[in-house]
């Protein structure tokens, strides 16, 4: 029988919105493996390194979408389907 084990994730900063870096030693303290901005973007740049910093220094896990939503607002991956297809690229 195979088991599913699903773990938390905190947010990365206060209500995701990218300005406030959220209590990451009570959330792991409350059960949270790691931190995360699901889709949110971090648009100050300090914020996102100080985030990171605090997570080096005591080892906790940050996970990160490698994309920039100012790039383009898109559908699908740019490329030749996309084009086919009439969808707006996502670079």
């Amino acid at each position: 029988m195979n088991q599913t084990h699903v773990y938390p994730l905190g947010a990365l900063t206060l209500g995701l919105k990218g300005e406030v870096l959220t209590e990451m030693n009570q959330l792991t303290e409350a059960g949270c493996v790691g931190f995360s901005q699901a889709e949110a973007p971090v648009r100050n740049t300090q914020v996102l390194l100080r985030a990171l910093q605090y997570a080096q220094t005591f080892g906790f896990t940050v996970w990160l979408r490698p994309e920039d939503p100012f790039l383009g607002g898109g559908v699908a991956a740019s490329g030749p389907v996309a084009s086919r297809l009439g969808l707006s690229g996502v670079p």
